[in-house]
């Protein structure tokens, strides 16, 4: 039975199903997409140099398929993120607001600190790796004159390589104010008013 050997395959992703939804999900199987980019190419090109060659064609899950990864070159491109969103407008917010009435006859007078501190911390991790994974069987049947012995065997074994970033950024923000404000007496109003912009 003949054997397609694929030593090396580039992939555009240009209109392949499994390609863009294993992309969207982070994680790429090399075999599948290998096994796909092979197919197409059997559908599109082999089948009259197999059929010249052998004297038909054969389906495709008649073929045994083997992958040299001798030839595999992985090239790692700079990550560009499309998902992130923008900050909107800075608002304005009032801290607190103090309203003084003095009622009496005499002058009153107030003393007001206030300070407040923010802090912010944005942490992130990145994982990437990828997990190559080798597969072999083998079936023996045994024609007896009743009874037809077969016995099989196989083996897999997978290797995986990931590795992952974290970083932490903090930001502290303090401030404060302090204030004297003077009440004159009968019915005299003072006002305080304390903003913050968000930027």
């Amino acid at each position: 039975m003949p054997r397609i050997i694929d030593n090396l395959v580039h992939f555009n992703g240009r209109s392949d199903e499994t390609i863009s939804s294993s992309t969207k999900m982070g994680l790429v199987n090399l075999r599948d997409l290998v096994e796909s980019s092979a197919h197409r190419w059997y559908k599109e090109n082999e089948k009259d140099t197999m059929k010249a060659k052998w004297g038909k064609t054969y389906n495709w899950k008649e073929l045994i398929k083997e992958i040299d990864w001798r030839s595999l070159k992985v090239r790692h491109d700079p990550v560009i993120y499309t998902d992130i969103e923008t900050p909107g407008t800075p608002k304005n917010h009032i801290l607190f607001r103090s309203t003084f009435l003095n009622d009496t006859n005499r002058e009153q007078e107030y003393n007001l600190k206030a300070e407040r501190r923010t802090v912010s911390r944005c942490a992130f991790s990145i994982f990437e790796g990828y997990t190559t994974e080798q597969c072999a069987s083998l079936e023996l049947e045994v024609p007896l004159p009743k009874c037809v012995l077969e016995a099989s065997t196989g083996f897999r074994r997978e290797y995986t390589l990931e590795q992952s970033k974290d970083k932490q950024i903090e930001e502290e923000l303090t401030w404060s104010v302090e204030s004297n404000i003077t009440v004159s007496f009968l019915f005299s109003i003072g006002k305080l008013s304390s903003r913050e912009n968000d930027n």
